[in-house]
C-alpha cells in the first residue's frame, strides 16, 4: 500500500496487515527512499493532518496478546510507542 502525505512530498510504502509490518519512507521531492522501519503485525497506518508524522496500530494481533501504537516522524524514526 502507498500512503501519500497530506503535504504531497512524502509517502510510505507499507505492508499493513502483513505479519512483518514493513514500512519504507520515501522523499518524493528528492527521489528516493529515506529509511525503512517496521511495526510487527500492524494492521493500520495513517498520516497526521500536518504530514509530519505517521501512526501505526496493531489492534488485532495474529500471534499473542500484543497490541500497540507507534508514532514515527517523516524520516522514519520512532517518536512514541505504547
Amino acid at each position: 500500500t502507498v500512503l501519500w502525505s497530506p503535504m504531497g512530498n512524502n509517502a510510505v510504502l507499507c505492508a499493513a496487515g502483513n505479519v512483518n509490518g514493513a514500512m519504507e519512507f520515501l522523499d518524493c521531492d528528492h527521489g528516493g527512499p529515506v529509511r525503512t522501519g517496521e511495526h510487527f503485525q500492524s494492521n493500520g497506518i495513517e498520516w497526521d493532518p500536518s504530514g509530519r508524522m505517521v501512526a501505526s496500530v496493531c489492534s488485532a494481533p495474529l500471534y499473542g496478546p500484543k497490541q500497540g501504537v507507534k508514532s514515527m516522524n517523516v524520516p522514519g524514526y520512532k517518536v512514541w510507542s505504547a
